[in-house]
């Protein structure tokens, strides 16, 4: 069986393509987006050339997320880099000159997305030794999970192949493994409950989490 996820373009996603200039550092390539609001997480990849999935978050830190990043296919922490994107604004995605992001004459694409009221929320929870709800907005029927502070899976999760009461089905962003049996929580109506007692990949006491979820 195969399973997509689709997302329309609009005030919660966009994609753009872009390519680098290599700006030198203390400069920014200011990259035009459609979402007429500020951007809360990015994806990056550069299309000319391999290299990582480089992802920008709003709550990788709490004053400077913009010099931290994680990278989308492979399981490492949060990573501190000086010079790799910029603040964003509602109008264009900053980037530094990074090669990663901005490599001169190199193609890239980036998909973006941002928090919709009732619709889609990026958003952060740390964890505890007990279940953590955590407010939406909506009932949810996709969920990704990530730890940032330390190793941890690009989790996945959604209604369809089942996010019940019990065991959820979880798929991994960053491999191609088969889907397997986690318990992530349950949805309630506006939200979601992490089952974080013992040492979950989804919540436990000591760790910090971002996640994005989609009604």
């Amino acid at each position: 069986n195969q399973l997509s996820w689709m997302w329309k373009r609009h005030a919660g996603f966009d994609v753009v393509t872009y390519t680098g200039n290599g700006s030198s550092t203390g400069d920014t390539q200011k990259i035009p987006h459609g979402l007429n609001q500020i951007p809360e997480m990015a994806w990056v990849k550069k299309r000319s050339a391999s290299d990582d999935w480089i992802v920008y978050n709003k709550d990788l830190h709490s004053s400077i997320p913009e010099k931290y990043y994680l990278e989308l296919n492979d399981t490492t922490a949060r990573t501190y880099q000086d010079q790799i994107f910029d603040i964003p604004t509602s109008t264009h995605f900053n980037l530094r000159h990074t090669s990663t992001v901005n490599q001169n004459n190199q193609d890239f694409i980036m998909i973006l997305f941002s928090s919709v009221s009732g619709i889609s929320k990026v958003g952060y929870f740390d964890g505890q030794s007990s279940d953590l709800t955590v407010t939406f907005g909506f009932s949810p029927r996709f969920l990704m999970v990530k730890r940032v502070d330390s190793t941890g899976d690009w989790n996945v999760y959604d209604t369809t192949r089942g996010l019940v009461s019990g065991a959820d089905k979880e798929l991994r962003l960053n491999n191609n493994t088969a889907q397997s049996d986690h318990e992530v929580g349950d949805i309630t109506s506006t939200g979601f409950t992490f089952a974080c007692g013992g040492s979950h990949d989804t919540c436990s006491a000591g760790g910090k989490w971002i996640y994005y979820a989609h009604a």
